[in-house]
C-alpha cells in the first residue's frame, strides 16, 4: 500500500509539473498572440482606409462619367452656377452700398 501511494504521489507530482510548464507556455504565449491580433487589426484599419479611398474615387469617377453622358444635366447645372454667381455679384453690391452710405455718414460728422 505505500508503495502504491508513493507511486500515486510520484505520479500527481509530474502532472502538476507538466501542468506548470503548460501554465508558463501559455502565459508566454499570451503576449505573442496580443500582439499578432493588434498586428492584424493595424493592417486591418490600413486596408479599410485604402479600400475606402479607392471606394471614393470610384465613385466620383461613376459620377463624371454619368455626367458625360447627360449633358443636358450639366448644362442645367452650368447655368445654375452661372445664376449663383450673378445673385452673389449683386449681393455684393447691396452689402458694399451700405457701407458706403456709413463712411459717408462718419466723414461728415467730422
Amino acid at each position: 500500500m505505500n508503495f502504491a501511494s508513493e507511486d500515486a504521489k510520484k505520479l500527481v507530482d509530474e502532472e502538476r509539473a507538466f501542468a506548470r510548464i503548460e501554465i508558463e507556455n501559455a502565459r508566454a504565449a499570451v503576449p505573442r498572440v496580443e500582439e499578432a491580433l493588434q498586428e492584424q487589426e493595424r493592417m486591418s484599419q490600413a486596408s479599410g482606409t485604402q479600400d475606402m479611398e479607392a471606394l471614393m474615387k470610384e465613385v466620383q469617377e461613376a459620377r463624371r462619367i454619368k455626367m458625360l453622358h447627360q449633358p443636358s444635366k450639366v448644362m442645367d447645372m452650368e447655368h445654375e452656377l452661372q445664376a449663383l454667381r450673378i445673385q452673389l455679384a449683386e449681393k455684393s453690391k447691396r452689402s458694399i452700398e451700405p457701407q458706403k452710405e456709413v463712411v459717408c455718414i462718419i466723414l461728415k460728422s467730422y
